[in-house]
């Protein structure tokens, strides 16, 4: 099953890379990219997404944020977490405003597959080290 996947990190390099890697996992049919927060909340009011990959981290509208105002606008999105922080705080924080997942991005290539596969099928996927 190919799949929509929206990536949301400040950083070119790494929307890239979760590019790459989602590629070669050959389970997208489309990637969309959002900079920030606020790109990402106008996107997913135009398009619907099987899963969002939220950066935590991000200039103008944290991950946090964003993660909140996009599942009150529709509940039913599969937010999964991507960050450098281990901190057991933000895991909460993006529990608590409705992300399915959590993944480091330092271990994406070993996690990235499961934590889809778990979310998609409605489980949860919080991972540290």
């Amino acid at each position: 099953m190919l799949i929509n996947i929206l990536i949301v990190d400040d950083k070119l390099m790494i929307r890239e890379g979760i590019k790459y890697l989602l590629h070669d996992l050959k389970i997208t049919n489309d990637t969309y990219e959002a900079c920030d927060g606020f790109q990402a909340i106008e996107i997913t009011k135009k398009k619907s997404f099987d899963i969002i990959l939220m950066d935590i981290s991000m200039p103008n509208l944290d991950g946090i944020s964003a993660t909140k105002e996009i599942m009150k606008n529709n509940s039913n999105n599969k937010i999964i977490a991507i960050s450098m922080h281990t901190d057991k705080n933000d895991i909460k924080k993006m529990q608590k405003a409705g992300a399915k997942g959590y993944v480091l991005k330092d271990t994406i290539a070993n996690t990235l597959q499961n934590a889809i596969d778990k979310t998609l099928s409605k489980e949860e996927f919080f991972i540290l080290k």
